[in-house]
């Protein structure tokens, strides 16, 4: 798939994953759902899933450390600044040949962008390290909620 091709696709699921409602019981279910993946699939996951600056749900699966929290917020960071994944907004620097934190004259400690995964606008579901984060989807859990 080309560079262009994947940010379409991004762009897409953006779209498409998204609630019609969102309540704290959706997020629960939505992060026990991840949780029950990455378990099954033996990966060292962080999941976070927030609403208007609430935190709904975490979870830290073994093989995860205190790191992982402060990257999940850099992601958060990231997400409430663009209205885009985290993941979209890596992809396209890398697309347009330019890097994240200096074209958007951002602090890198505060904000983080991913090239290795997907992080969804309503649920924020962090994975590391980068390696794991191709073994698991979010958008998976949320196509199984739908």
């Amino acid at each position: 798939m080309t560079s262009s091709a994947l940010l379409a696709e991004l762009l897409e699921q953006e779209r498409k994953l998204v609630f019609r409602q969102f309540d704290n019981d959706a997020a629960i279910t939505l992060g026990a759902l991840i949780v029950e993946i990455g378990r099954a699939r033996s990966l060292p996951i962080t999941i976070h899933i927030t609403r208007s600056g609430q935190q709904l749900f975490h979870a830290a699966l073994s093989g995860t450390s205190a790191d992982n929290d402060h990257w999940v917020q850099r992601k958060i960071a990231v997400v409430m600044r663009f209205a885009h994944s985290s993941y979209y907004m890596g992809r396209s620097c890398v697309e347009n040949g330019v890097v994240f934190h200096e074209k958007y004259l951002l602090d890198p400690a505060s904000f983080a962008i991913s090239v290795a995964g997907l992080v969804v606008v309503a649920a924020i579901a962090c994975f590391t390290p980068a390696r794991a984060a191709t073994r698991i989807d979010p958008a998976e859990a949320l196509r199984r909620e739908q």
